[in-house]
């Protein structure tokens, strides 16, 4: 398997879902998952569920070399990060990121790979990152698809 390629298992999305109709986010900060991970490093043993509890929410995507996270992260940035280069064409106009696409995972569930020689274009350049509104296109498509982009007619300037 290539560096940086994840493949989503049956059995991993059935453990992922569970822990997280539990709540992922208390149990990650509980006493008790912390006592688990501190026996586990230290050496002592640890119960199989607790085991596989912890091996889940330690487990990330795996694609954070690919494009689509490439993807993903800028246009994260692009919207929330004041201080990056296209923050003023992006967030600082209004373009917002869907809740459910804060997450990769969410965002490869809804746009997949990415295809080679695309990018990622919003349908209506006036509203936001969201299902619905993106696609992966190729550069002259997304030449057609500027806010900017004006037709002018014969005799008008």
């Amino acid at each position: 398997m290539a560096s940086g390629t994840y493949i989503r298992t049956p059995e991993h999305r059935s453990k992922m879902s569970d822990i997280q109709k539990t709540n992922p986010s208390s149990y990650e900060r509980s006493p008790q998952l912390r006592a688990a991970t501190s026996a586990r490093l230290a050496g002592h043993e640890v119960s199989g569920e607790t085991r596989d509890k912890i091996a889940v929410l330690k487990t990330t995507h795996g694609m954070s070399y690919t494009r689509t996270y490439k993807s993903w992260s800028s246009m994260i940035q692009r919207v929330r990060n004041p201080n990056h280069q296209a923050f003023a064409r992006y967030g600082g106009r209004g373009i917002t990121v869907c809740t459910r696409w804060l997450s990769f995972d969410a965002f490869y569930d809804d746009m997949g790979d990415r295809p080679e020689g695309t990018s990622l274009d919003r349908l209506n350049n006036d509203k936001g990152y969201e299902p619905g509104n993106c696609r992966w296109a190729t550069a002259s498509e997304q030449q057609h698809n500027r806010h900017d982009n004006r037709v002018t007619l014969p005799g008008q300037k």
